[in-house]
Order: C-alpha cells, then structure tokens, then sequence
C-alpha cells in the first residue's frame, strides 16, 4: 500500500515497506530481547530469518493526518523490563521516522507474552 500525503513544498509518498523497514531496523538494535509476533502471540521466527516472511506482515501500520500510527505485537525474553524496553522502543521509532519522513508518529506496542523456556502469555499495551 501506498501512503500520499500534500504538503506547503508538494507530495510525500511513503510505501508500507519503508516505514515497515525503519522499524525493523529499530528492533533489530535489540535483538535477543524481542521478538516480533502477530495479535495472536505467534513469533515470526525462522522462515523470516531465510527470506520467507517479511516482519512488515506482522506490523499495522496507517497514515493519519497527524503523522504515522505504527502498532506493533512484541513477545519479550525473561528478565528483560517491560516498562524500559518499550519506553526505548517508542522513543527510538519515533526518532528513527521522524529522521527519516520529517513526520510525527504514534506508536502502540502490545507485549503478547514473556518467554523463558516456555511462553507466559501476557497481553499488556503501551502507548506513546
């Protein structure tokens, strides 16, 4: 999907990917506390490590006439602080769009669970 937006200077025209690939590489700055999942609590894993799953699938992303909404569904590892990690997380993406767009964003992480060596399902949302 394409996003159009009118401007004072002219048009910006945003693909879901690029927004989807800015996060993306938020998120990788902390890989092995995270990991992406869908609503349901499903870790996109392997098949997206060789190429068969884009992360951007997993995300919900929308343009809005303030900015960009991104909502994103996190399973995070044992041990690691919600309340930090997804206060970076928001903080981080923020920066990263509004570096790379110029535009303002919302974003909403659902924390879908807590992984030890089993998954604690878990379903606690943080807005910024």
């Amino acid at each position: 999907m394409i996003y159009k937006m009118e401007t004072e200077i002219g048009s910006l025209i945003l693909e879901e990917g690029a927004i989807g690939s800015i996060v993306a590489d938020v998120l990788n700055q902390h890989e092995g506390k995270l990991w992406i999942s869908n609503r349901k609590g499903k870790i996109l894993g392997r098949m997206a490590r060789l190429g068969g799953i884009d992360p951007v699938d997993y995300m919900e992303l929308s343009m809005e006439p303030e900015g960009i909404t991104v909502r994103l569904y996190l399973i995070l590892k044992f041990g690691v602080s919600i309340r930090s990690i997804t206060q970076q997380l928001i903080s981080d993406i923020k920066a990263a769009i509004h570096l790379h767009t110029g535009l303002s964003s919302q974003v909403t992480i659902v924390v879908n669970g807590v992984l030890s060596k089993q998954l604690a399902k878990r379903h606690i949302e943080i807005k910024g």
